[in-house]
């Protein structure tokens, strides 16, 4: 249109500013974060700034790796004296089967005295 004086995203004019763009955890969506409407659109979702570098992505990454929020397995470790240790075996395959939530044990070690430390695991969700 003639004479229309908007200016668009990509402008470069001296003054112009970039709005604070932020993505959205939930749909991946980048949004204009100053605009009321779009804060409301998004405001159950968790905001997250623009990877700004390769670093800052692996950083992302590694954070959300240590994160327990994002780890799909539950963990519990038992120091037991060796039947005592079989039997919770047993009652967590019982509790958690193995066919619906991938449970296994997943490191264990012999103790002095004939004790057993192990950590069982299971996925948050069956099948």
């Amino acid at each position: 249109m003639a004479g229309d004086k908007r200016r668009d995203a990509g402008s470069t004019r001296a003054g112009y500013m970039a709005p604070p763009f932020v993505q959205c955890d939930k749909c991946g969506e980048m949004f204009d974060a100053s605009a009321p409407e779009n804060i409301l659109k998004h405001w159950h979702h968790e905001l997250r700034a623009p990877v700004r570098s390769p670093r800052e992505l692996a950083e992302r990454m590694a954070q959300r790796s240590r994160d327990k929020r994002f780890d799909p397995y539950i963990r519990e470790t038992f120091r037991l004296p060796r039947l005592e240790a079989r039997q919770k075996a047993e009652d967590f395959y019982r509790q958690w089967p193995k066919e619906g939530y991938d449970t296994m044990v997943e490191s264990w070690a012999e103790e002095p005295g004939d004790i057993i430390t192990f950590t069982m695991r299971r996925s948050r969700t069956s099948d």
